[in-house]
């Protein structure tokens, strides 16, 4: 699970150094949405708030590539003794962008994720707990509101195993 990982942050390290001519195309970002995570077959849990640091790298312009680091929140249900679900993941993706208008960057994003939960339970701390790499994919946009500043919104949707995780987040990324 880690060489597959290593190998993949490898390859974007690479790919990222091939596109150093493209201009202003380096970014951080920062989101904030709302978590569903599709576990019925455990229980019935709400949706938790999620956050998401992300690196990337335009090599063109009309493809980028990115990492990040997700955090899916913590999810409660109700029954009792309530259970807690809890998520993360390290990501690698590639993005398929296209212009709309001059300020207005719309994409599709596919890659790849390694993951960990563990479901807890009150007075019985964890009572199971999962990992994996699996696929991700999702869209998005962004509106450029500085030469330096974009905002935008995303929705991904990640894979672990037979379940589904997705996010539907707003973003801020800071170009240099």
């Amino acid at each position: 699970m880690i060489r597959k990982l290593c190998a993949a942050v490898a390859f974007l390290c690479v790919a990222c150094n091939a596109g150093a001519d493209v201009a202003d195309t380096a970014y951080i970002g920062f989101g904030l949405g709302s978590v569903d995570y599709d576990a019925q077959s455990i229980s019935d849990f709400d949706d938790p708030t999620g956050y998401e640091l992300l690196v990337g790298k335009d090599i063109s312009r009309n493809i980028a590539f990115e990492i990040s680091y997700i955090d899916f929140g913590k999810a409660d249900d109700s029954s009792s003794p309530a259970q807690h679900l809890e998520g993360d993941a390290f990501t690698a993706g590639a993005l398929l962008k296209a212009k709309l208008g001059k300020v207005t960057d719309v994409f599709l994003k596919l890659g790849m994720h390694s993951w960990d939960r563990e479901v807890s339970q009150d007075g019985s701390g964890v009572i199971g707990s999962d990992d994996g790499i699996d696929v991700l994919y999702g869209f998005g946009a962004t509106v450029k509101v500085t030469n330096n500043i974009g905002v935008g919104a995303r929705y991904n949707v990640y894979s672990f195993d037979s379940d589904d995780v997705s996010m539907l987040s707003i973003n801020a990324q800071l170009s240099f």
